[in-house]
């Protein structure tokens, strides 16, 4: 098992980073969400080629995660707003010389592919954003980390007991299974036509189920199929690591850019990706078998920002969703689903 280490109270200056690290280590310093975890294991995977021992610094959420990755020797995490942020630099600069190479993957895609909006770059001209953020993620960090790139090499590793589980609650649905993930972490990820399409899609395959996940905020957008047998309400009630363990024995996955999206990007199951803030060079240009569909007449996509509020983000009246979501028509997302069931 990897080596897990905290820093420890509310002061980091005067602790001891230090620990008995063999010649040919390697830090990587990535904080961000579900997402940026998985796609950080790519980079991982090609760091372990190279070198003898790999350290991930991260938060607790990263580490819950990557646990059981094998690419990983050692976690140093840290807690959220632990070390302040006008600290960082600083705090980065004393851990880097505890390892033979230090590599920072903060903000290589917040803030450099997608605006922030306290940033300069949040008011630049859309063309402009594209032209400078329109890069891929994953292959961007496997630059800056300067290990090769080919393809994503993402994957998410449960536990032996967590396969199990998911095995078992497999067992149960004698059917084709689609895995839909309701929500991302922005007001932009989330369609408002689950329930028009989930609906023709029980119409038409009889031996169809579906899976809604996602967090206690997603019980709302499950409201009208808690009595339906054949869809199965697990928002808030599975924790990630269980939905990323069962996303891996499903037919098809559908939802906006989440991390259970990224977490079976190279996996053999179809994937339905609906597209809001980024574009398909940014995401999902290299995933296996996946279906990225983007907005049409959607004159502020693709935005290459990030989304705290709905501020910046043209929102349809009628639903509450962004217009990049609603403009992906029910019509599409029901085709491309059914093409592969």
């Amino acid at each position: 098992m990897p080596i897990k280490n905290h820093l420890k109270g509310s002061s980091w200056r005067d602790q001891d980073l230090g620990g008995n690290r063999p010649d040919k280590s390697v830090c990587v310093t990535r904080y961000g969400a579900i997402g940026d975890a998985i796609q950080t294991s790519s980079v991982l995977a090609e760091l372990k080629r190279k070198y003898k021992y790999v350290c991930i610094n991260c938060e607790e959420k990263t580490y819950n995660i990557l646990k059981h990755d094998p690419s990983i020797d050692e976690f140093f995490i840290q807690a959220k707003n632990q070390v302040p942020k006008e600290e960082l630099a600083e705090y980065w600069n004393k851990l880097a010389p505890l390892f033979t190479k230090y590599i920072n993957l903060c903000e290589c895609v917040e803030g450099s592919c997608l605006a922030i909006p306290s940033r300069i770059q949040h008011s630049w001209p859309k063309e402009v954003r594209h032209k400078l953020m329109n890069h891929n993620y994953i292959e961007l960090m496997h630059g800056i980390a300067e290990v090769p790139y080919t393809k994503p090499n993402t994957k998410f590793y449960p536990s032996k007991k967590e396969m199990k589980w998911a095995e078992k609650e497999r067992k149960k649905l004698k059917g084709e299974v689609i895995l839909w993930a309701l929500s991302g972490s922005s007001i932009h990820k989330f369609t408002p036509h689950t329930d028009t399409v989930v609906q023709n899609l029980l119409n038409t395959h009889k031996d169809l189920y579906i899976v809604f996940v996602g967090d206690n905020a997603c019980r709302i957008l499950e409201s009208g199929w808690e009595d339906n047998s054949r869809v199965l309400c697990r928002s808030g009630e599975w924790n990630i690591r269980q939905v990323l363990t069962f996303a891996e024995l499903c037919n098809v996955i559908v939802g906006p850019e989440t991390g259970v999206l990224n977490s079976v990007s190279m996996s053999p199951m179809r994937k339905i990706v609906l597209l809001s803030h980024s574009t398909k060079e940014n995401l999902s240009r290299d995933w296996v078998n996946t279906s990225s569909l983007a907005p049409e007449n959607v004159g502020c996509y693709p935005c290459h920002m990030l989304h705290y509020s709905s501020k910046y983000c043209d929102i349809h009246q009628e639903t509450g969703s962004a217009m990049c979501a609603y403009n992906i028509s029910p019509e599409t997302i029901y085709h491309e689903i059914t093409k592969y069931l």
